[in-house]
């Protein structure tokens, strides 16, 4: 990814989608929901999701893995990533004790290094 479009989506792109990630999680939701039916994660796999942006099909992930699986989500935006982040918190805190298995990460996975094998 070039430079410019990773400072565009840790800047006013970014931004905007956090400002709209309920919306847009709404809109979004059904394609994540069949992508996720097609693939069929099971229990015990480990997971990267690539372009995760603000976390919800990500945590779904975690949830299908279970037990023994994991999920890394990452994205180049770093707003994107922090708002997927309290969110783990938020579900962490509250009663989704399955979201112990989710991560996220800010990168580019095309020039940065992925974490873990």
């Amino acid at each position: 990814m070039s430079a410019s479009q990773a400072d565009l989506w840790s800047g006013p792109v970014g931004d905007s989608w956090v400002r709209n990630a309920v919306a847009y999680d709404r809109i979004l939701e059904p394609l994540g929901r069949a992508a996720l039916d097609r693939l069929d994660p099971g229990p015990g796999e480990r997971v990267l999701d690539v372009g995760c942006g603000t976390g919800s099909t990500t945590l779904e992930i975690g949830r299908r893995v279970l037990p023994g699986g994991s999920v890394l989500g990452v994205d180049v935006s770093r707003p994107m990533i922090d708002f997927a982040r309290a969110r783990l918190t938020d579900a962490r805190e509250g009663q989704d004790s399955d979201a112990q298995n989710v991560e996220f990460a800010a990168l580019d996975v095309e020039n940065d290094e992925l974490p873990g094998p």
